[in-house]
């Protein structure tokens, strides 16, 4: 019995919101009647802190922020393992650099043959050709073993890099996918305040929009930065998921 694979991620898709059927625009016309004989103009001028806001307005702005702050938590709850794993990564990396420069300046230090020095206590029964060519082989083991150190580490150090920038990739695509619904989310909420407005006859131009989520509207904040010399610096807001 065949089982079905899980979708990869370059399938996935922003998943279809809400939908403004019949019955949630009959409840915004309703409100928008009914404002619309008792309405104070003066709800509907705007303030220096927000949009005009009646109790229909108010209602629709609260569920809309419950609603985005509950995606945007799902979403942090979700990115919290990656980001741990992209912050032990980063790490790995730096450390990976330093143990990469240090084998870079043994390899500097053995590149140039040395010259025969004299016979130690047990060489001197060998002549000073068979010296050279000990110090030869000696010298060539050790630039062999300094050069297969620094391919090793340059291994371990293209895998990690490669393996995070995976990991930064999957949460920045957690994090647009997540900020796409949050505007299409707001998109639904302007249209219902559209409707209730039309209807309680709002003067035109102070038709309020929905108050947006500044997060939606933001880079990533769970990523470590990188200071000039390509360095990680954890953020605070990293420091909180991990």
């Amino acid at each position: 019995m065949k089982t079905k694979q899980p979708a990869s991620r370059a399938t996935r898709s922003v998943p279809h919101t809400y939908s403004y059927g019949f019955a949630l625009r009959i409840a915004d016309r309703m409100a928008g009647w009914s404002d619309r004989r008792t309405i104070d103009r003066a709800e509907a001028e705007p303030t220096t802190t927000g949009p005009a806001m009646t109790a229909w307005i108010a209602r629709l702005q609260a569920t809309f922020d419950e609603l985005d702050h509950q995606l945007l938590a799902r979403t942090r709850d979700d990115a919290r393992t990656p980001v741990r794993s992209l912050h032990e990564l980063e790490g790995a990396s730096t450390a990976l650099r330093a143990q990469l420069d240090a084998a870079s300046e043994t390899m500097r230090h053995h590149r140039e043959q040395p010259v025969a020095s004299d016979r130690s206590g047990g060489e001197l029964h060998l002549s000073q050709e068979a010296v050279a060519v000990r110090r030869t082989r000696e010298w060539q083991a050790k630039v062999a073993q300094a050069e297969a150190r620094h391919r090793a580490l340059q291994q371990q150090l293209d895998a990690t890099i490669h393996e995070a920038a995976k990991i930064r990739a999957d949460i920045v695509e957690r994090f647009d996918l997540a900020c796409e619904i949050s505007r299409r989310l707001e998109h639904y909420y302007n249209r219902r305040i559209g409707t209730y407005c039309r209807i309680a006859k709002f003067p035109g131009g102070q038709i309020p929009t929905i108050i947006p989520a500044t997060w939606a509207r933001s880079a990533c904040p769970w990523l470590p930065s990188e200071d000039g010399a390509g360095n990680p610096n954890v953020t605070r807001e990293v420091r909180q998921l991990t």
